[in-house]
């Protein structure tokens, strides 16, 4: 079985232990079937692993510090549209029993995916951002900004114009979609609001300066 061979690779390369599998998702909606196959495929590695009596956790992701950038038809727009471009986190729930849009639609998903037997460790992106976690990589990230923008460029033929790696989100109108990053002092950022940066969100025109720690800022994709 394919499962089979990988986990013999993964411990004749890596050994047996601290392994860690992981997955992750953005909670903008309800997840389709599709959205199984990573949760059941790292379920099988984890089984594998352990069953060679590896040191093993599998750990599954809700990036709901992305950004809330369409609006599901099963949803009134006129009601989530003012929320377009902000985390998914700062979304309210479309109905009763959960703190935030995100929220609501991760914790569906995490029902399905137990009924099928996997039992992950779940985390949420805006706990490590909102908690300091990713404060350490934030700063790596500004200091090293045009040396990760050179690399993204030459792996995957972007084209960003950006020169942080990096989305803030505005201190005026909530948005994270909108704004662009400056410049960077080793303490705070200077960033804008755009209103045309994005297609699917306005940004406010705000300009300022703030910290980008403690959940102030999350990094872009791939970063």
């Amino acid at each position: 079985m394919w499962a089979d061979l990988l986990v013999q690779e993964i411990i004749r390369t890596r050994g047996g232990a601290g392994q860690v599998v992981n997955d992750a998702w953005s909670p903008s909606g309800y997840a389709h079937i599709g959205s199984l196959k990573g949760v059941v495929l790292h379920d099988a590695i984890t089984r594998g692993l352990r069953e060679r009596g590896a040191d093993v956790r599998f750990l599954y992701g809700f990036d709901d510090y992305d950004p809330f950038d369409a609006i599901p038809p099963y949803l009134d727009a006129a009601r989530f549209t003012p929320f377009l471009g902000m985390p998914l986190v700062d979304v309210p729930a479309p109905e009763p029993g959960a703190e935030s849009f995100g929220q609501f639609f991760g914790l569906r998903f995490v029902e399905q995916f137990r009924r099928l037997g996997c039992h992950p460790e779940v985390y949420w992106g805006s706990t490590l951002y909102r908690g300091g976690r990713m404060n350490e990589a934030i700063r790596r990230v500004l200091d090293q900004a045009e040396q990760i923008l050179e690399i993204d460029r030459e792996i995957s033929g972007s084209q960003r114009t950006e020169r942080h790696p990096l989305q803030i989100i505005c201190e005026q109108c909530g948005k994270i979609a909108t704004t662009v990053i400056t410049g960077w002092d080793g303490r705070a950022v200077s960033y804008e609001c755009r209103t045309g940066k994005v297609a699917w969100a306005e940004g406010c025109g705000h300009a300022g300066r703030r910290s980008p720690f403690d959940g102030a800022a999350k990094l872009i994709y791939r970063v």
